[in-house]
């Protein structure tokens, strides 16, 4: 089924419907710092949001319904991709050693009781996932036998790769943060039935806690963050914690331009900026119907929507439970409405610690590299880690 196609944005940024300052998060440090009063109305690089959305209009209504019928292939195309980027990377980035791990993450599940490998959002789901890789990565010059912060990561690109061609990036983190990143190799929509992906990274804050002496790392401090497409996996997971009674497993959660599905997805599309139309009926449709699978509809449906797709939908007595979470997005994300959305519903439930929308920036915006995101993160990472 197509993903269904709105007119191309006109050339008038002004046209687009490019959304304002959400209100309701004047209290929160990091927004009073970075956000507040400071989004600017149009990007901050060279081009305009229309040029923007026509580069989008071409990605998505062009080439990924073809990619949605052929996920495996196209995994494994996106990582042959990458892979020279990434050893370009890897040479540019030091500062931290990476050592890969695989975990039995049955067993860690099925021994720390409780729920062990059934869902706690998703009854009719059974974890099966023995060889978890991990990639542990270590910064460089940390005393010896010293203990660290942990941060379990769940990185980014979407449907397109694996965390073996992200260890480049973990490097760079762990080197800014001074912590023990744990790239996990999460299975993402389309590779594994949801919630797959996040309960690989429920497995691994568990693994991280009984071997924290092994690792270095401080059991008190493991914190968990995912960036765009591991950011849909990573909320999920905070929900997954939640829903077992073991939020207090998670210092702080840290959403990088998180990947999440509008509740008017499937419309009315009536009043909706072209730029909103677009990226609800073309965008996040058809990246839904990668992770939903070929039941997607029905998944969507109004007797559905279960949390562990639809992360708005879930009730706000279980998001109250949730460990505590900083949103770290960007004025000009695929998922802008969404996240509005979610850190409205976090704060809400008294789960949201902080909420930044970086002004000017785009979804790619948000990595290490960039000296505004990195300065907001670390920033974030000093508040709510510790």
């Amino acid at each position: 089924m197509g993903g269904g196609a709105s007119k191309v944005p006109p050339s008038n940024d002004a046209a687009l419907g490019v959304p304002g300052e959400p209100e309701g998060f004047g209290g929160l440090q990091l927004w009073a710092e970075h956000s507040k009063g400071k989004l600017l109305g149009r990007l901050n690089k060279k081009g305009s949001v229309a040029d923007f959305l026509k580069q989008q209009h071409k990605l998505f209504d062009k080439h990924l319904p073809i990619v949605r019928d052929h996920i495996g292939a196209f995994v494994a195309e996106g990582d042959k991709g990458m892979e020279s980027f990434a050893w370009f990377m890897r040479m540019m980035v030091g500062g931290a050693t990476c050592t890969d791990k695989v975990v039995d993450a049955n067993t860690v599940l099925e021994a720390a009781g409780g729920q062990g490998r059934a869902s706690a959002l998703c009854p009719t789901y059974t974890y099966n996932n023995s060889n978890l890789k991990v990639i542990v990565t270590r910064p460089k010059g940390a005393p010896k036998g010293g203990k660290l912060p942990a941060l379990v990561w769940a990185h980014g690109g979407g449907i397109a790769t694996t965390a073996k061609n992200w260890d480049w990036c973990g490097k760079a983190w762990a080197k800014a943060l001074g912590a023990v990143v744990l790239n996990v190799d999460f299975r993402h929509g389309g590779l594994a039935e949801a919630p797959a992906g996040a309960m690989d990274l429920v497995a691994v804050v568990k693994w991280v806690h009984v071997n924290a002496d092994e690792l270095g790392v401080l059991p008190e401090r493991v914190s968990v963050a995912g960036q765009s497409g591991g950011g849909f996996e990573a909320s999920v997971a905070c929900l997954e914690l939640a829903a077992r009674g073991e939020a207090g497993l998670v210092r702080a959660a840290f959403m990088d331009v998180p990947l999440m599905w509008p509740t008017e997805m499937l419309g009315p599309y009536d009043g909706m900026s072209e730029w909103r139309r677009f990226e609800h009926e073309v965008v996040c449709k058809q990246i839904y119907m990668c992770y939903a699978g070929p039941d997607w509809e029905a998944r969507w449906g109004e007797g559905e929507k279960a949390p562990w797709l639809n992360i708005l939908a879930a009730p706000d007595d279980l998001m109250a439970k949730s460990p505590k979470q900083v949103v770290l997005s960007v004025e000009f994300d695929i998922c802008r409405w969404q996240v509005d959305a979610y850190a409205a519903k976090l704060q809400r439930c008294g789960a949201l610690a902080d909420f930044v929308l970086l002004p000017g920036a785009s979804h790619m915006d948000a990595n290490p590299f960039d000296k505004n995101f990195l300065k907001v993160w670390k920033r974030a990472w000093v508040l709510y880690s510790g």
